[in-house]
């Protein structure tokens, strides 16, 4: 299976355009006539893996590449029910059929199709979801993925198999480290507890000063009340850890007010707990609440169960590999690349079938170099399915859109598919980014093109914010790009002729490093000569 085609009727910027994300076949529709036709490219020959197919996605901010993620995550995901969209999976003949624009009618399997699209969340899916909220950066509007994530989908990716390797930099957990906070879980449920009493009140009535002063008397008088009685609760000298723990998991399923006599009872705390399909007995808890470093292919079913899943926020997780290099001394890039990979291949391990994986612009917070190397580590993480996979990539970097051929990519400007007069796979990155479908001002910065202006009019005697000669220079000396260099000194020296000392001093300076090349080359003869 294998998605290959898309139709946009009306949604956001896109309209009536079509996107091919198979280069194996030619797909056209006419909106005339209702008719989508579909042949195979018979020349078509894939550089790629025979399971994957991986398209990219480049456009200007705003251009709709977030929109054709969107429509998708909502297909596949059947939360869009309109009439707007055609989605088209494998077909392996040539085809020709009438659509009445309806999802349904085109797409009979495409529940076998598992979505993965962890890299690329719609702010809709955030609200609904807790837990992503919680670890939604709302600054480059991606997933961070947090220790539990991460201790999970080592535990199961690395048990049964350690074939997950970045020779980026070859970092593969062998160990996890695990520290009870149990004392930070206490403290989280008296702040909680505390809340009913907000510490600055906003006054609604007329009350006058002495009033207000009265009430918020009242307001603190309550909390610091509220505040000694959790703490001797929690603290007190006869309760064990796992009566604490009784406590916490008690004021969570059923809450505070009205049963704090109840919390002192452990036999009634005990009882309860056993009805629940949490139950830890006090051997085990004892077992478990302790700190200590398990090796990843001796972690248990039930172990994964109450550190990862049912008591995870009860623990913190560091991960150690064979070196002694720990999860939490890499460095944000070092981490955004292994756990954005680990998630890849972890999604390949648990859904056995056919994925779609949406991945927006996941070279963000990587070094240049890192970049370079992104591709070949995704290949290498994916290529270990036996499942057709589908890879939807949007991004910025020259180095992925070299990595691909450009009939593997589709370039978007302002909601349409455009053809591009070039070619990608192999080019240099200069080369890419020089084309004015990427970089229609040049490749310099807006600012020291700004000031380098500025200089050529004051140079030309016109208008400039430049103030004198000495400005000008100072900033022509500053300029990395050695041609265009030359050339403004060449019309500065003809603003501001040298000096004939200047001259005098910088034939002397010329001499100098000519004797200082000429004495260099004496000496390397001389060394040569010894051998």
């Amino acid at each position: 299976m294998e998605l290959i085609y898309l139709w946009v009727q009306d949604y956001k910027n896109i309209q009536k355009q079509g996107f091919n994300f198979s280069p194996r076949f030619i797909c056209k529709y006419d909106e005339k006539c209702n008719e989508l036709t579909i042949d195979e490219n018979k020349e078509y020959i894939s550089i790629f893996p025979e399971n994957i197919n991986v398209t990219a996605i480049v456009g200007e901010n705003g251009s709709g590449k977030s929109a054709i993620f969107e429509v998708l995550s909502a297909i596949f995901e059947n939360r869009y029910s309109g009439t707007n969209f055609i989605v088209i999976l494998t077909i392996n003949k040539k085809l020709k059929l009438k659509t009445n624009m309806s999802i349904n009618s085109q797409v009979d399997n495409y529940q076998d199709y598992a979505i993965a699209h962890y890299l690329y969340l719609s702010s809709e899916q955030i609200l609904e979801n807790s837990f992503l909220k919680e670890n939604w950066d709302n600054f480059n509007h991606r997933l961070l993925l947090n220790d539990f994530f991460i201790a999970d989908m080592i535990s199961h990716s690395l048990i049964s198999s350690s074939s997950f390797r970045l020779t980026t930099f070859m970092y593969v957990p062998q160990y996890i480290d695990i520290k009870c906070n149990f004392e930070q879980k206490i403290q989280d449920i008296i702040n909680s507890e505390l809340m009913i009493y907000p510490r600055n009140v906003n006054y609604n009535d007329n009350l006058t000063a002495k009033e207000e002063e009265k009430y918020d008397k009242e307001i603190r008088n309550h909390r610091y009340a509220k505040e000694d009685n959790l703490n001797n609760l929690f603290y007190h000298n006869n309760f064990e850890k796992y009566h604490q723990f009784l406590i916490i998991w008690y004021i969570n399923e059923v809450g505070y007010e009205d049963n704090e006599y109840l919390l002192e009872d452990k036999d009634f705390l005990v009882k309860e707990f056993k009805n629940s399909s949490l139950y830890l007995d006090e051997h085990l808890f004892s077992k478990i609440f302790n700190d200590k470093t398990i090796k990843t292919n001796e972690i248990s079913t039930k172990e994964k169960e109450i550190y990862f899943k049912n008591f995870k926020s009860f623990f913190e997780f560091d991960f150690i590999d064979s070196l002694q290099r720990k999860y939490s001394d890499l460095s944000h890039g070092e981490k955004t690349m292994f756990g954005e990979l680990l998630n890849l291949y972890y999604q390949i391990q648990m859904n056995k079938k056919p994925i779609l994986f949406l991945l927006d612009e996941p070279e963000l917070s990587l070094h240049p170099s890192w970049q370079q190397k992104y591709f070949n580590e995704l290949k290498n993480s994916l290529q270990q399915s036996r499942y057709a996979l589908s890879i939807v990539v949007t991004s910025h970097s020259p180095f992925i859109l070299s990595d691909l051929p450009k009939e593997n990519v589709i370039f978007l400007d302002k909601g349409k598919q455009v053809d591009v007069n070039i070619e990608t796979f192999g080019a240099n990155i200069h080369t890419l980014l020089s084309h004015g479908f990427f970089m229609k001002d040049g490749l310099m910065g807006e600012f020291a093109k700004g000031k380098i202006n500025e200089t050529i009019k004051f140079l030309n005697k016109e208008q400039s914010e430049i103030k004198n000669e000495k400005e000008a220079k100072n900033i022509i000396d500053k300029i990395g790009e050695p041609f265009l260099q030359e050339k403004l000194l060449e019309l500065y020296e003809m603003s501001y002729p040298p000096s004939n000392e200047e001259k005098i001093q910088s034939l002397k300076e010329q001499i100098k490093e000519l004797e200082n090349a000429n004495a260099w080359y004496k000496k390397v003869q001389k060394e040569s000569s010894w051998f």
